[in-house]
């Protein structure tokens, strides 16, 4: 990409958890610019920490309803957050790389548990399936944009690969990867349970499979949110200026962070519902309108004289810019969408404090 290689000097001496599309900002667009992309890459970060936040206090429900039924998700909701609060606090996640490998073992066992699940016990439940509406088409759209939004750290994946003339396949194997863990699952799932499927299908089936599989899911939450929020504080803690190592004021600023996600997980306690907000609202910011714009600034940039000049044509900008015109609109229909559905009456009564 042209960031990356325009970039690559200046991306050594910035601090490695700012994104690719932050660094190219300041020389494409202003210095706002890249003030720009810090707040929404913010923004997505902390809508994830809260979706994994309430994600996993659903699954330790789901598991531990039989022993303990008189705690309710809302209940859990503060016990995920007494348990985040000190893995917030750890340094440099750049070393879990084994993550990412419990991370994929623990969504395909999910995929072929819901899978054979569906296939071999068929519910009770007659399925219905009402026609879509404008609000229905673009909370999905927000929901598709959150699972597959993940272009805007491609220049940073591109730009620490030792063989960076692969980055191209390993974007198709990474969107294969997804497309067949997540369209069966999405297709069965609503072909049997139609509109009344949970937004967690895990909550959909039952049996000790499934509950083995939650269980993994609620460890792959754990080192998901320790990836997620740090990235996030580490912006934060620049941003006041306050030392890189361990000490008292990292304590409070990850605390802080993690608490206000717990407010967030509370008032809203229905993870979907954020994860239509953040896929409606920052996803396409990042996704669609921003880097096309950078990567005509960056194109038409003379900032130094020895990159080699790279020529938009008329064609591929109109592409370019009917790209951040669709991607804009889209984002304003489905963020509308979004805030209606968080913003009705039932959603409104159903929020944990009203509930305390």
């Amino acid at each position: 990409m042209v960031a990356t290689k325009k970039k690559t000097e200046k991306s050594r001496l910035l601090p490695w958890w700012q994104p690719e599309s932050t660094i190219a900002a300041p020389p494409s667009i202003t210095t706002y610019g890249g003030y720009l992309v810090n707040v929404v890459q913010f923004v997505t970060l902390f809508g994830v920490s809260t979706v994994t936040i309430l994600l996993s206090a659903e699954l330790v429900a789901s598991v531990l309803e039989p022993l303990v039924p008189t705690l309710t998700v809302c209940s859990w909701v503060i016990a995920c957050g007494c348990v985040f609060v000190p893995l917030s606090w750890l340094g440099s996640p750049r070393e879990f790389w084994h993550v990412s490998v419990l991370a994929l073992v623990a969504t395909l066992a999910a995929v072929v548990v819901v899978v054979v699940k569906v296939l071999v016990e068929p519910t009770t439940i007659q399925p219905e399936y009402p026609p879509p509406t404008f609000s229905s088409f673009f909370l999905g759209f927000g929901t598709i944009m959150f699972s597959y939004g993940g272009a805007v750290t491609f220049p940073t994946i591109q730009n620490d690969m030792s063989d960076r003339s692969k980055f191209p396949l390993a974007v198709v194997i990474a969107f294969a990867t997804l497309l067949v863990l997540y369209v069966p699952v999405a297709t069965l799932g609503y072909l049997e349970f139609g509109e009344a499927v949970n937004v967690n299908i895990l909550l959909s089936v039952h049996g000790p499979a499934v509950t083995v599989v939650r269980v993994l899911m609620l460890i792959n939450n754990v080192f998901t949110y320790t990836i997620v929020v740090n990235p996030l504080s580490q912006n934060m803690e620049e941003a006041l200026a306050l030392p890189h190592e361990f000490g008292w004021k990292r304590c409070i600023i990850r605390t802080t962070i993690v608490m206000c996600g717990v407010l967030v997980s509370l008032a809203v306690r229905n993870f979907g519902r954020v994860l239509n907000l953040i896929g409606s609202v920052t996803v396409p910011i990042l996704t669609f309108v921003l880097p096309p714009i950078f990567y005509m600034r960056l194109c038409d940039s003379q900032e130094n004289p020895r990159w080699r000049i790279r020529r938009v044509g008329i064609l591929q900008r109109l592409l370019l810019w009917l790209v951040v015109v669709v991607g804009a609109l889209s984002g304003l229909a489905a963020t509308y969408s979004a805030l209606q559905a968080i913003l009705a009456p039932g959603e409104l009564t159903d929020s944990c404090f009203t509930l305390f």
